[in-house]
C-alpha cells in the first residue's frame, strides 16, 4: 500500500485557511502591511512564503521594467533600480482581494513542503528553469525555508566554491538526502490538522486474469470416469443354465 498525495485537498485546504484568516484580519482593516504579513498566521512558514511569492512577483515586474531604449546596465541606472526595489520593499501595502490568493497558496504550499520536502524543493529548482543553478538562487530558497530548513543548508554546503551547479547534480543531491521528519507533527499541530488528512490510498490492483484461466468453482459437480478395475467388480446378472424345455422336442 502507498500514499500519494491529494493535491485537490491540499489546495482546497489553502483556500480555507486563507479565507478564515483573512476574514478574521480583514473584519477591522482595509489593507495589510509587509510587517504585518510576517506576524500574520501562527505558522512562521506561511507567513514566509506569501512574502516569496512578493518577492517573485517583484522581481519580474523589475524585468519588465526593463526598456530596450536605456541602459540598465549603467552603475548609476542599476544602484537607483536597486534603491527603488528596496523603498519598495518597506512599503508593501495590499488589499483582501489581492492578498487572499497568495495566502491560498502560501498555505498549501507549507502543506506540500512539510509533508513531501523532497518533492518540494525538486519542484523549486525545477522552477528555476536553467540548465544550472546558482548559489544565490540556493540561498534564496534557504532564505524563506523554516520547516526541513537543513535541506537547503546541505545543498549550499554541497555546492562549496562552486557559483553554479548543474540543476541534474542538485535534484540527484536532493533524491539522496535522508530527511528527518521532527518537524512534521510541530508544523500540522499548528495548523490544526493531520498527516492523513492530505493523502490519498492507493490500493495495490489484482491482477487482472482470462476468464478462460478461471479455475472452476469448488461447488462445480464433476463427471467421475470408473477405473477399469472397479468396472470388473460390477456383478453380471445370474444365467440359469438350466435349458427351457420346448413342447414336442426331444431332452
Amino acid at each position: 500500500m502507498t500514499q500519494i498525495l491529494n493535491f485537490k485537498t491540499i489546495t482546497q485546504f489553502g483556500k480555507n485557511y486563507s479565507s478564515k484568516i483573512c476574514n478574521d484580519y480583514f473584519a477591522t482593516k482595509s489593507e495589510i502591511t509587509g510587517n504585518e504579513i510576517l506576524g500574520l498566521t501562527p505558522s512562521n512558514q506561511i507567513n514566509l512564503l506569501v512574502i516569496k511569492q512578493l518577492y517573485e512577483n517583484w522581481t519580474k515586474d523589475t524585468e519588465n521594467f526593463r526598456s530596450p531604449y536605456f541602459d540598465f546596465e549603467n552603475e548609476k541606472v542599476k544602484a537607483a533600480l536597486t534603491e527603488l526595489m528596496n523603498v519598495a520593499s518597506q512599503n508593501i501595502v495590499i488589499k483582501k482581494e489581492n492578498f487572499e490568493p497568495l495566502l491560498a497558496i502560501a498555505s498549501a504550499n507549507t502543506i506540500k513542503l512539510t509533508l513531501e520536502p523532497k518533492a518540494y524543493f525538486i519542484e523549486e529548482i525545477n522552477n528555476i528553469d536553467t540548465e544550472n543553478v546558482t548559489i544565490e538562487s540556493l540561498k534564496t530558497i534557504q532564505k524563506y525555508t523554516k520547516v526541513h530548513a537543513t535541506v537547503p543548508s546541505i545543498l549550499i554546503d554541497n555546492a562549496g566554491k562552486n557559483k553554479t551547479i548543474n540543476t541534474s547534480k542538485v535534484i540527484d543531491w536532493i533524491n539522496e538526502l535522508n530527511i528527518i521528519d521532527h518537524d512534521i507533527d510541530d508544523q500540522l499541530n499548528i495548523l490544526g490538522v493531520k498527516k492523513e488528512d492530505f493523502y490519498l490510498v492507493n490500493e495495490e490492483k489484482k491482477e487482472t486474469k482470462s476468464f478462460f484461466e478461471t479455475e472452476s468453482k469448488d461447488n462445480t459437480q464433476q463427471t467421475t470416469i470408473p477405473k477399469q478395475e472397479e468396472v470388473n467388480k460390477v456383478e453380471t446378472p445370474l444365467v440359469s443354465e438350466e435349458k427351457d424345455t420346448i413342447p414336442g422336442t426331444l431332452n
